[in-house]
């Protein structure tokens, strides 16, 4: 079921992406309150002149002797 959810929104996010004039791809590093630190990477499309975000990917981020992994 997660595969046919993921499938789906990655397919949605492919048809508006080609459809739109611009587009913008930003990767983001947070961390969390109890010190996680995650990945996450947007897609911005301009769709009728408004500025529409994507959420693509969100990856927790390991750090294990200095090397992430």
């Amino acid at each position: 079921m997660v595969d046919f959810m993921f499938a789906y929104v990655t397919s949605a996010i492919l048809v508006n992406v080609f459809v739109v004039n611009y587009v913008t791809l930003t990767c983001d590093k947070v961390n969390t309150m109890d010190n996680e630190n995650w990945i996450s990477i947007h897609a911005y499309v301009m769709q009728n002149w408004v500025k529409v975000p994507m959420l693509i990917f969100v990856q927790r981020v390991v750090v294990e002797q200095g090397l992430i992994i």
